[in-house]
Order: structure tokens, then sequence, then C-alpha cells
């Protein structure tokens, strides 16, 4: 799923650890490309960490079996 596709409650997969996204805001620069600031939440730990992705990057959705 590329990063611009994202919606809080999205669950990815990254460095191998299951997140929540509970905060979302896409920011333009004047000169350089759009990016993604994010709140994500640890669903094992609950530790919340804030990560900025590219809107062309992709991530990994957790999908429930």
């Amino acid at each position: 799923m590329m990063c611009g596709e994202l919606k809080i409650g999205s669950n990815i997969i990254l460095e191998g650890k299951i997140y929540t996204l509970t905060d979302w805001q896409h920011h333009t620069q004047s000169r350089g490309a759009a990016f993604i600031r994010t709140k994500i939440k640890n669903i094992e730990t609950g530790q919340v960490l804030e990560k900025r992705f590219s809107t062309t990057e992709y991530v990994e959705e957790a999908v429930n079996k």
C-alpha cells in the first residue's frame, strides 16, 4: 500500500512489528516533494512513534486472517 493511501486506523508492518495509525497529516514543501507525517502506535507495547513517509513510499499492510 502506498503511504498516500494511509488512513487513521490502518494497521501497517514496520521492521517486523505491527502499528496502528493514530494521526495523519499531509504536508507539501515549496520546492520538495510532498510527505505524510504520522503518529503510529505499536500494538504490542503501546509505544507511540512519530514517523515521516514520502507519499510515493510503500508500506506493508497488516491483514487480519
